[in-house]
This record gives C-alpha cells, sequence and structure tokens, in this order.
C-alpha cells in the first residue's frame, strides 16, 4: 500500500491555480477561514478539511493554500493536519 507523502511549494516559487493564473508563493497565511486548500499534483481544489483529508490519505500530494486575500501560499506542515 501506497503511504502518504505530503509537500508545500517553496516561497517563492510559480503555481499555476487553474482558472485563476499563476500566483507567487509567499509566506504563511495566519487566516484560516478565508481560501480553501489546492492539489497541485492533481489539479483538485478542496473547500473543507473533510475533502481535503479524502484524498491525501495516499499517494503523494504538493499541497496550497489558496487565501483569498493573499493568493496562494506556503504553508506550515502542521497546518494542514488541523
Amino acid at each position: 500500500m501506497k503511504k502518504q507523502k505530503l509537500t508545500w511549494p517553496e516561497i517563492g516559487e510559480k503555481v499555476l491555480i487553474p482558472g485563476a493564473g499563476f500566483y507567487s508563493v509567499t509566506g504563511p497565511c495566519a487566516n484560516k477561514n478565508a481560501g480553501h486548500w489546492y492539489c497541485h499534483t492533481h489539479d483538485t481544489h478542496f473547500h473543507n478539511q473533510f475533502e481535503k483529508d479524502t484524498h491525501i490519505c495516499l499517494g503523494e500530494h504538493k499541497l496550497v493554500w489558496c487565501c483569498e486575500s493573499c493568493g496562494a501560499l506556503e504553508v506550515d506542515p502542521k497546518w494542514s493536519a488541523q
């Protein structure tokens, strides 16, 4: 069985969010309520924690937090589990 492997973009990395364009990844976002998760690996948006957790339970995933006010952001790996 394949194990879960999560990665996050580096600060300064350009991330394409389909339908929205390219975003430059900035520092961690403190706003956990105004945005959603995006799996860059599978081009999939998650609008709630359950959707994201179900998707990432197996395989490799590069996650990006898409803040409605800041754009695509790098996040603390511990934050994605909350």
